[in-house]
């Protein structure tokens, strides 16, 4: 996934095979698809590892509260940068059973974030 996640962010969803994929991580295609069913799986996996990075990052009590929180999730997106681009350019590509799933979890995300911040600072 991260080498999926690397080349469509770098080169675009389009000018990336998965040829390209398979030989950024030393494998053949053949041994690709023995793990994905397709390019298009890689990107909504790629998508939806980083919700489950940030959801585990939210839901978890870190000492410091909620700015530990918003700390750790501008951590991960310095260390993560792609996803950003690839949440907001290359989701068009997927088809609504990926993305439908996808945006569920986006707005589940998100409103867990929300409620953090109420709880943190209803005042806000």
């Amino acid at each position: 996934m991260a080498a999926a996640s690397d080349l469509f962010y770098r080169f675009g969803y389009h000018n990336v095979g998965t040829e390209d994929i398979a030989k950024a991580v030393g494998i053949t295609p053949g041994a690709l698809y023995r793990h994905v069913r397709s390019k298009e799986e890689l990107l909504a996996s790629a998508l939806s590892d980083s919700f489950e990075r940030a959801t585990i990052v939210i839901d978890r009590q870190l000492p410091g509260g909620f700015a530990a929180v918003v700390g750790d999730l501008a951590e991960t997106a310095a260390h993560r940068r792609e996803l950003g681009v690839l949440w907001t350019r290359e989701t068009r590509h997927l088809h609504a059973e990926y993305r439908t799933p996808m945006l569920e979890r986006f707005f589940a995300f998100l409103g867990n974030l929300t409620a953090a911040l109420r709880e943190a600072r209803g005042e806000l």
